[in-house]
């Protein structure tokens, strides 16, 4: 059997038992997600039952930590990553005081002090209590007026594309406190106020019912033109200097090729000129 047909059985023998390996831990993490876990029987063959919850292992689930110098922002990103954690690993099914538990090990000692100290919630409340009960907390603690001016005076930089000033601008709002009805509108204001594009400000000013779809429509289309004009004068200039380039590379080539036969035409006139009839009989391509 030669080299390349044992390395051949080789590569199919690994690749097999890759196969194995992954069905063995596919098996095992419907063992682990199933109802009841790995004890899914008793000794005496009993149903597995639905009373312990299923959950994940830790390393597949990172719990996020939270500290005390966290902002508002931070505080809400945490949250969604609090939310997914307990939905992943299923906790948010176990008792109330075993939920508390999960939750004060992912905070800091200044955390866990407000929520035994400040917070009026009582022993037997449910984690997602809690945490609404901190951000209320967090909330007291900052003014509203900041997040509204930092929100008024948003405009979109030099080289930062309209949506992620669109992102930033909603992001901003989520935490100005701006009534259901008024949120679109302010964003709407922000976005025309804020843009930094001519065309696109001057269509959206045209149109008296403007609302925040149809600014944002309009941003995005001129964005997109304005980088496909971009693109194209820059292939259209890429072109023309090829093209220049090739003439200049032919000008140059044409010169050099005239310049060779006037130096080929004044020595072969000096060979003429000097050498002695006798010798002209060895060269007599030059007469």
């Amino acid at each position: 059997m030669g080299d390349m047909e044992q390395l051949a059985n080789l590569i199919v023998q690994q690749t097999a038992l890759s196969a194995q390996r992954e069905e063995g831990m596919v098996a095992m993490m419907e063992r682990l997600l199933s109802p009841g876990g790995s004890g899914a029987a008793s000794s005496d063959h009993r149903p597995a039952t639905n009373d312990a919850p299923a959950r994940l292992p830790g390393a597949a689930t990172p719990a996020p930590f939270l500290t005390s110098s966290a902002s508002l922002r931070d505080f809400a990103a945490w949250k969604m990553k609090f939310d997914g954690y307990m939905l992943l690993t299923r906790a948010d099914s176990l008792p109330p005081k075993e939920q508390r538990a999960i939750l004060l090990s992912l905070l800091d000692e200044d955390w866990t002090r407000v929520i035994r100290y400040a917070l009026p919630v009582a022993e037997d409340t449910l984690a997602k209590e809690v945490v609404m009960a901190m951000e209320a907390h967090l909330r007291t603690q900052r003014n509203v007026l900041v997040d509204r001016r930092e929100f008024y005076s948003r405009i979109q930089e030099e080289g930062e594309t309209f949506d992620d000033f669109l992102c930033s601008l909603k992001e901003i709002a989520s935490f100005c406190d701006f009534c259901q009805h008024c949120f679109d509108t302010q964003l709407r204001d922000r976005v025309v106020c804020g843009a930094r594009d001519d065309e696109a400000v001057k269509t959206m000013l045209e149109n008296k019912d403007l609302t925040l779809n149809n600014a944002v429509d309009v941003c995005r289309a001129s964005e997109v033109a304005r980088n496909t004009r971009a693109v194209l004068r820059s292939g259209a200039i890429g072109k023309v200097s090829a093209y220049r380039r090739q003439r200049s590379q032919t000008r140059e080539y044409g010169a050099t090729r005239t310049l060779i036969r006037s130096v080929r035409g004044v020595v072969t006139d000096a060979i003429k000129t000097l050498l002695p009839v006798r010798y002209r009989c060895y060269l007599p391509e030059l007469w």
